[in-house]
């Protein structure tokens, strides 16, 4: 989870626009991306306009709130890809990740996640 916490910051600081793509991230992330479009249609954090004041400048939530749903977005998503690369076997996904299965039962859970969602044939 450090590693990830540190290439989502680190993200961005770096990247150029308003969006992170699979290039702003480290090699180490960037190779799970599995097909390109689900990355860019999920994996890409957006920083969100929550209106304009008075010198037409978008105002944004605090540092800590647009983080944390980063952050819970980019596990969601990393979740499920790694689900979907495993076939919804929760032993090898756990693997890959680093984690124990407790913990990855634990996230999916916490995210709305089921190993059944990622079987083949589903």
């Amino acid at each position: 989870m450090r590693q990830l916490v540190n290439a989502v910051e680190r993200a961005l600081v770096l990247c150029a626009g308003r969006e992170i793509g699979v290039e702003d991230l480290p090699d180490s992330i960037s190779r799970l991306q599995g097909d390109g479009e689900a990355v860019e249609r999920r994996g890409q954090a957006r920083i969100e306009e929550e209106g304009k004041d008075r010198n037409g400048v978008a105002g944004l939530r605090p540092l800590r709130e647009e983080r944390e749903e980063l952050l819970q977005s980019f596990e969601r998503d990393y979740l499920a890809r790694l689900l979907r690369s495993t076939g919804g076997r929760v032993g090898q996904a756990a693997l890959r990740a680093g984690i124990t299965p407790r913990s990855l039962y634990d996230k999916l859970r916490r995210h709305g996640l089921r190993k059944e969602q990622f079987r083949p044939g589903r």
